[in-house]
């Protein structure tokens, strides 16, 4: 009787360290999921920067003609 119990003991505690381990990979899956989301969310970010720092002017307000002070 006794054998029986610490077999069907050994299978619940094997079960849970089963689901332990599942449950903690689904789980860095997500994190590491969201830390490459950030990722590439700040690799756009710096190209944005980038992507700025190199426009051209547009001449300024002066040479827009939909500027209301300009029109006569």
């Amino acid at each position: 009787m006794s054998i029986d119990l610490a077999v069907i003991g050994g299978a619940i505690v094997a079960i849970l360290t089963f689901i332990g381990t599942l449950l903690f990979k689904a789980k860095k899956a997500g994190v590491d999921q969201q830390k490459a989301k950030e990722a590439d969310s700040y690799e756009k970010h710096i190209q944005d920067i980038a992507d700025a720092a190199g426009a051209r002017p547009s001449g300024g307000v002066q040479s827009d003609p939909h500027n209301r002070d300009n029109q006569k």
